[in-house]
């Protein structure tokens, strides 16, 4: 009897062995691999999720239900960003794995560095900050949150500026050595701007 429930169990091995996506399709969980140092990927995903929802909810929407979602964190990183990307959880026939860049996050208690910073060879810097302080910071999170760089437009009759963040967007990152991490680019993509808020310029600073 023993013998017979043993062989009854063999086929099924397989199976719960490679359900890891099956079981996150099930719970809609999504599938978190990666590199984040000290820490497990799982349980800082946990914590910027707990901070951030709304960043990470956008993440899991744009990465489809049969891939994976990797973290990456440098210890270099003077800018202490989290970098995420949505994983193919199959590889190519040579050992590639494809994927595709989400965004950034700040590593926790470290926000006020992730802030992308605005051009510093203006005289309009100073004043954004000093006058619209709370909505410039809403925007350089924002940009950095796509690992962009500012240019500040100023209008023609200098009545207004507008903050424009630029960024890389359609890249397609390649994992070559299967440890969910970008090891080069496949495809460069294309340069995108947007207008993260229109501030008035007061008559009194002209």
């Amino acid at each position: 009897m023993k013998l017979r429930k043993l062989i009854l169990l063999l086929p099924i091995i397989p199976l719960l062995v490679n359900s890891e996506i099956a079981l996150a399709q099930i719970t809609k969980k999504p599938i978190i691999k990666g590199n984040c140092g000290k820490q497990k990927c799982e349980i800082l995903f946990k914590k910027l999720s707990d901070r951030y929802p709304e960043y990470t909810q956008k993440y899991t929407k744009e990465c489809p239900k049969n891939q994976i979602i990797g973290l990456r964190t440098y210890p270099g990183d003077q800018n202490k960003k989290v970098y995420f990307a949505c994983w193919e959880a199959k590889k190519q026939k040579n050992g590639d794995r494809y994927g595709s860049p989400l965004g950034a996050l700040p590593i926790p208690g470290n926000e006020s560095k992730f802030l992308t910073p605005l051009p510093s060879d203006t005289p309009y810097t100073k004043y954004l900050e000093e006058k619209y302080g709370t909505q410039i910071k809403k925007a350089q999170f924002q940009c950095a949150t796509k690992s962009g760089n500012f240019n500040l437009l100023i209008s023609e009759d200098q009545k207004s500026i507008q903050l424009q963040c630029y960024y890389q967007a359609g890249v397609t990152l390649i994992d070559s050595n299967n440890d969910w991490n970008s090891d080069g680019e496949a495809g460069r993509g294309a340069g995108v701007d947007e207008i993260l808020g229109t501030f008035p310029i007061d008559k009194s600073y002209k």
